[in-house]
Formats: structure tokens, sequence, C-alpha cells
């Protein structure tokens, strides 16, 4: 029983408590901010290409793309990539965290909100710290209320659901030939040459051919004609 609700807890902490929940906390995943990861990383390994290269990884919601994302990590620097096979993924990585606690939060953003929510509060006695997040919450509840739908608008909104598939990039990695696209096949005829047109051009209508209408001069016209001229 114990051990069932432990493992629906996770410790997300960016201080070196690694060896602590390990030996106090049986069945508590222990994950790492990520940002406070990534802080502490770029002082040795800077660079925009592999803060994107950490984040993918970090983000990556399966095996094969984590296994894609930490390959692509090791093109751009062995060394960063050796220091994050260091850590193991479940603390780090969306694709090895555990579904026990439905929760894939990697940075402690939550934390420091609610510190700055009760930044009020927080150096009153006891009685009056409790008192004051009950006021802050009750205000908040009744800021964010909104109408309620039915039990059947969500029932009908689901009941047509497609359910998702994994795209190339949740394909296994296997040791085989590559598929590759097939053959484009040349259309029969002479293809179209498309000309190069130059900024001072005089505009085309939806059909390619320049925009033209008819205007009738004020004056008197001894021919009486109308004459067609193009817009610029």
């Amino acid at each position: 029983m114990v051990s069932n609700i432990r493992s629906g807890l996770s410790f997300l902490t960016s201080k070196g408590l690694v060896p602590t929940i390990a030996s106090t906390s049986d069945y508590v995943e222990h994950r790492l901010c990520v940002k406070h990861l990534y802080g502490n990383w770029r002082k040795k390994y800077p660079g925009d290409e592999l803060k994107k290269a950490l984040w993918a990884a970090a983000r990556s919601t399966t095996i094969p793309e984590f296994t894609r994302a930490m390959d692509n990590l090791k093109k751009l620097t062995e060394a960063a990539w050796k220091d994050m096979c260091d850590l193991t993924p479940d603390m780090w990585s969306r694709a090895a965290f555990s579904t026990h606690t439905c929760c894939d939060l990697q940075v402690n953003n939550m934390c420091e909100a609610f510190n700055s929510a009760i930044l009020e509060y927080r150096d009153k006695p006891i009685i009056s710290l409790v008192e004051g997040l009950k006021f802050y919450m009750t205000n908040r509840i009744v800021k964010l209320r909104d109408y309620m739908l039915r039990k059947t608008t969500f029932l009908d909104t689901s009941n047509n659901l497609i359910r998702p598939s994994n795209g190339p990039k949740g394909w296994p990695i296997v040791d085989a030939t590559q598929i590759a696209p097939p053959y484009v096949r040349r259309a029969p005829g002479r293809p179209k040459k498309l000309r190069r047109t130059s900024n001072n051009c005089a505009a085309t209508g939806p059909r390619g051919l320049k925009k033209s209408a008819r205007i009738a001069t004020n004056a008197v016209d001894p021919i009486g004609t109308q004459q067609s001229v193009n817009k610029p």
C-alpha cells in the first residue's frame, strides 16, 4: 500500500538531493529541473546548437525520439553527450518518466509561482499565513470561474475520437536499409518555363494576364470611342 502511494509522488529539485531522496524515500521519483540543469551545463558547453539538442532530448516523449536526440548531441560534442549519459534519463527526460505520477513537468516554475503568490503572507504567523492563503485561493477561484459544460457535451466532443499514431520520429531504430521515397515520374509534354519577373513589372490577374480597365475621356472625342489602357 505504501509503495503504491509513493510511486505516485515525484520530487522536482535542482539541489544535490539525489542520495538523500534515494535513501529515505523508496518508490519515489526524483527529477531534476532542466532549466537549472542547463544553467550549470552551459558553463562548460555553451552554444545555441547544444542548447537545442539538450532540450530536444529532454522534451522527447518516446525512446526512439530520445535516442535520435542523444545521437545528435553526440555528433555535436561527444564530451557533452558523456556528461548527460552519467545522469539517468528518468531524472530529466520525458521519455523515461514514470506514468504513475501523471505529470510531465520538467521545471519548477510551479514552485516559483507559488512562492511569489504567497510572498505577502510568508513572514506572518502560522494562523495569519493560513488565513491569507485561504483568502488568496478563494479570490483566485472566483476570478478563474468559468461556465461548466454538461456531461453530454463532453461525450459528444469525444464521440468520434481519432487515436493519434506515431510518425517517423517514433519509429524504432533498426539496422536495415533505409526506405527511400518513391521515384517522381516526369509528366509527359514540354515543361513550363517560369519567367523571372522583376519588381517593376505590371501586376497580373488571377489568370496570369495584365490587369486592364476601360476608361472614357471627358473631352469630346471626334471618333467617339473608348480606350483601353494598362494600369501601371
